[in-house]
């Protein structure tokens, strides 16, 4: 796995736009990782005016105005537009917001070209909700996203900013990418025992393969 190294400066950067909080659908007993794209995939953080790109209400971004259906994905395209590059962006800062939502349930963005994460970006737990969150995610080789929904809903996105490569140090640090992996899950046992965190301290372990 890749390493994170001298990623305060980035991060602080980003963490003031929205919570970097990510929770998840009910996974298997053990990490579930994604192939992350080749090369060293250090970067630098370009940020930019908040821009919306998406908004399902209007279809702005999509291929006409409607809730996204359950259980489908819709391909996004990123690359030049709202200030984002037409090459050589490697990643996206987004603030993602679910609305009108029909049921429980939560969105997923990754990479196109690639195998969907066992991973979410936001999640309602209630119909006719309206939830955002913030999600960094990497730009597939064509410069698109795809954008997965388990219940129908509408869903809005903004750019904030995005990711170039840093071959060499820079002033404000280089972020380095790791393959999505599940930290901790009480549901099943992963990163800590399989129950409801008490009121007491929730003893967490290392997680095997993920540095």
């Amino acid at each position: 796995m890749r390493r994170v190294t001298r990623t305060a400066a980035v991060l602080a950067a980003v963490a003031v736009l929205a919570p970097l909080t990510v929770a998840g659908p009910r996974a298997a007993a053990g990490p579930q990782v994604v192939a992350a794209p080749a090369g060293d995939g250090a970067s630098r953080l370009v940020p930019l005016a908040l821009t919306r790109v998406v908004d399902t209400r209007t279809g702005l971004g999509v291929a006409a105005p409607g809730r996204l259906r359950s259980d489908a994905s819709v391909v996004l395209t990123l690359a030049g537009r709202a200030g984002i590059p037409d090459n050589g962006a490697s990643a996206v800062v987004l603030n993602v917001t679910m609305t009108d939502t029909s049921a429980a349930g939560y969105v997923t963005l990754w990479p196109h070209g690639v195998e969907r994460p066992l991973v979410s970006n936001v999640n309602a737990t209630t119909a006719d909700a309206t939830v955002a969150n913030l999600a960094v995610v990497a730009l597939g080789a064509d410069g698109r996203l795809d954008l997965y929904a388990l219940q129908a809903t509408h869903v809005v996105v903004d750019v904030a900013g995005y990711f170039m490569p840093a071959p060499a140090a820079v002033a404000g640090g280089r972020f380095r990418p790791l393959t999505p992996a599940r930290l901790l899950d009480t549901r099943t046992g992963i990163g800590a025992p399989a129950r409801r965190p008490s009121p007491a301290p929730l003893e967490c372990r290392p997680v095997a393969d993920v540095v």
